[in-house]
């Protein structure tokens, strides 16, 4: 099982000095590979931990995400019917786009 923190502290006291592990052995210590030891450790030369544990994308929206216009776009369509089923609306949606 991956313990992606410890490994991080593994490799931060590495790069501090405060241990004598090798890649290699951090790498049978946390399951991961060597490769990815070595790009947590050029990683941790320019984040802190807690900046390489939090995903990239973490906060924003997925790229299939509508747009806010978009949104508002549907939105303004749905009430100018507001008697139609949410079927009667896909409906009339597929119709005109």
């Amino acid at each position: 099982m991956h313990n992606k923190e410890y490994a991080l502290k593994l490799v931060q006291d590495k790069i501090n000095g405060n241990n004598t592990l090798s890649y290699s052995a951090i790498a049978l210590l946390t399951n991961y590979t060597k490769m990815q030891i070595i790009r947590y450790a050029k990683e941790l030369t320019k984040k802190d931990i807690d900046s390489v544990l939090s995903h990239g994308l973490e906060n924003k929206p997925s790229n299939n995400s509508p747009s806010q216009k978009e949104l508002n776009y549907i939105r303004n369509f749905k009430n100018q019917y507001p008697s139609i089923s949410i079927s009667q609306f896909q409906d009339i949606f597929k119709i005109l786009f």
